[in-house]
C-alpha cells in the first residue's frame, strides 16, 4: 500500500540571501553548488539559481548573519521578505507538483538536492528537492496567496483520489 500522506505548509521563519559573484567563479572557501544543485555549507542551505547567482537559506539564522558569513557580502541581498516558501511533504509530493510543473520530477531525473527555476501553474517558482518526499516551493511573495491555493488544489485532488 502506498503512503498517501501529503502535507502543505507555509514556512514563516526563513532567511534567504541572494548572492552574486560578479568577477569569476565563487570563492573556493564558500564551496557553492553547481548547476541545478544544492548543498549544505556551514549549516546553511546553498542553492544554485543561475550562472554566478546562489540563494543561501537558513531556518535558524537571520539574513544579516548569512550576509556577514559570505566572502563578499557587498554582493548579497536579503530576499527574505520578497519570497514566500511552502513546504510540500509526503509520498505523493512529486505527483502533486507534476500537476502544474513542466520539470521531470521522477526521482532519477530530479533527485534530493536538485534545484530548478520553473513554473507551477501560472507562477514562476524555485523548486528545491530537500529529500525524496520533501520540497521547498519558493514563489514571489505577491503571488503567495494564489500559489498556495493552486498548490492546495493539487494536494486536495490527490488526497481525494487515494
Amino acid at each position: 500500500m502506498v503512503d498517501s500522506t501529503l502535507g502543505l505548509t507555509r514556512v514563516r521563519a526563513l532567511a534567504i540571501v541572494r548572492y552574486r559573484e560578479v568577477r569569476g567563479p565563487a570563492p573556493s572557501e564558500l564551496d557553492l553548488p553547481g548547476i541545478g544543485q544544492s548543498k549544505i555549507v556551514n549549516g546553511l542551505e546553498c542553492l544554485w539559481r543561475s550562472p554566478s547567482v546562489w540563494w543561501v537559506k537558513s531556518r535558524t539564522q537571520k539574513a544579516s548573519e548569512i550576509i556577514a558569513w559570505l566572502a563578499r557580502p557587498d554582493f548579497a541581498i536579503d530576499y527574505s521578505d520578497a519570497v514566500a516558501t511552502f513546504l510540500l511533504t509526503g509520498a505523493l509530493a512529486r505527483r502533486a507538483l507534476s500537476a502544474g510543473c513542466p520539470v521531470d520530477l521522477r526521482p532519477h531525473a530530479f533527485p534530493a538536492g536538485s534545484v530548478a527555476a520553473t513554473r507551477f501553474d501560472l507562477f514562476d517558482i524555485v523548486l528545491h528537492a530537500r529529500s525524496d518526499e520533501t520540497f521547498d516551493v519558493h514563489v514571489a511573495r505577491s503571488y503567495a496567496e494564489d500559489a498556495a491555493r493552486r498548490l492546495g488544489d493539487a494536494v486536495a485532488s490527490l488526497q481525494c483520489s487515494n
